[in-house]
């Protein structure tokens, strides 16, 4: 009789031991929510609850929910929380809050710290730019500028217009008058003309460079996927590409000893001179953002049009939305409006994205240049029209971060 009691006490027991746990987590979480001060609002009643497991998981539910909607600010104002994975982030949607992201301080006290994603970490390695800070990050940074100074650009030019006259010949002559998808091979277009010029891959090894360019994509593609390492997803090809991609790289310095000699370049001031192309090229980074956020981690408590924003939290900062609700008629491609000194975009922190400060991405004019002389030659010599009445854009693999043509990208080429 009394082993049966126990025996149906045992279920009740085990219940009763598993409240008390989870209780014993949530009383100082609540406790603690409850004396943080204001918190900005958020994107759904279910997000950043605080409860152990519970909330975590809501969290998650939030996010997949939400991970096409990036425009909040209309509802909720400049400040907000939104889902961050199981976590939460707090977004300010201003040129203020993207400086406060570039630069990890506010009202001249830093605040925030580099938030390291695994997968960044996993794909690139400890030791890349993306993921050193303070001093380190700077030494680094001074060693690498040579490469991308005004000087060594110059001698870039007319590389970059043999090479932009060689893809037009492969990808764009043999397909005139039919629809081409051009998404990869402009990509791929990119990542090979930077391996050839700046690392030293000459004409010599074509093979190889191709072969890098693939497993860069590869790298690149990888870099914000789920950190599932199992075969099939994108993380482990990532994970296999950067496995090949490094025996590669030991063999460039071999490679640069055959490199052909530069002569005759273009004048570099010529390419910087096309104001009105590289105008251009900002309204479609502005309207097509490549990149959506970035993070940070709030390592000092510190408050912000009202709301405070708890050491802990992440930090999110939106520059495309930034850069969209600063504008009139925002979906629309004016490149005058660059012309223009008092328009939000040429006021500092107002357009970033090439980011600003201490993190201004090093490669910011060599990919300007790169792009300006591809478009000159597609400009003067063709005319061009979507093959596709509604290309398709798609940001990421779970993550609402890199934006990619989901078709391709067809184009129908016609000589001008």
């Amino acid at each position: 009789m009394i082993s049966d009691v126990n025996k149906a006490l045992v279920p009740y027991a085990s219940g009763v031991a598993v409240a008390v746990l989870w209780l014993a987590f949530a009383i100082p979480m609540i406790k603690k929510r409850l004396t943080t001060g204001k918190l900005p609002p958020k994107t759904s009643v279910l997000l950043d609850l605080p409860l152990p497991i519970a909330g975590p998981i809501l969290n998650l539910l939030v996010y997949f929910a939400d991970i096409r909607k990036n425009d909040h600010k209309k509802r909720l104002g400049e400040v907000m929380r939104i889902p961050y994975v199981t976590s939460t982030a707090i977004v300010i949607v201003s040129p203020e809050g993207v400086k406060t992201g570039l630069t990890c301080r506010h009202d001249g006290k830093k605040v925030l710290s580099s938030h390291h994603v695994e997968t960044i970490r996993a794909m690139w390695g400890p030791k890349a730019l993306s993921n050193l800070a303070g001093s380190e990050h700077t030494r680094v940074k001074k060693l690498l500028h040579p490469a991308i100074n005004a000087k060594t650009l110059a001698i870039y030019v007319s590389h970059l217009k043999e090479a932009s006259k060689t893809w037009i010949e492969h990808v764009v002559d043999p397909n005139l008058g039919q629809p081409v998808k051009v998404y990869e091979p402009v990509r791929r277009f990119m990542m090979d003309t930077t391996l050839r010029l700046m690392l030293g891959l000459g004409k010599d090894a074509p093979k190889v460079a191709n072969q890098v360019a693939q497993l860069l994509v590869q790298v690149w593609d990888s870099t914000f996927a789920p950190p599932f390492n199992i075969p099939g997803t994108n993380f482990h090809r990532g994970k296999r590409a950067r496995a090949a991609l490094l025996p590669i790289i030991r063999v460039l310095k071999k490679l640069k000893a055959k490199q052909e000699s530069i002569k005759d370049p273009l004048d570099l001031a010529k390419c910087e001179s096309m104001s009105y192309t590289l105008a251009f090229l900002k309204e479609c980074l502005r309207v097509y953002s490549p990149v959506l956020n970035f993070p940070r981690t709030i390592t000092t408590t510190f408050e912000a049009s009202g709301y405070v924003l708890p050491k802990g939290y992440t930090y999110l900062y939106y520059p495309p939305a930034v850069q969209r609700h600063s504008v009139e008629d925002p979906d629309k491609i004016i490149p005058e409006k660059y012309d223009d000194p008092t328009c939000p975009l040429n006021r500092p922190y107002g357009f970033t994205p090439f980011a600003g400060g201490e993190y201004q991405c090093l490669g910011e004019r060599f990919a300007e240049m790169e792009i300006c002389i591809l478009l000159r030659h597609l400009v003067r010599d063709f005319t061009w029209t979507h093959a596709a009445a509604d290309p398709r854009i798609w940001y990421g693999d779970g993550a609402p971060l890199f934006m990619r043509f989901t078709d391709g990208l067809p184009l129908v080429f016609a000589k001008a």
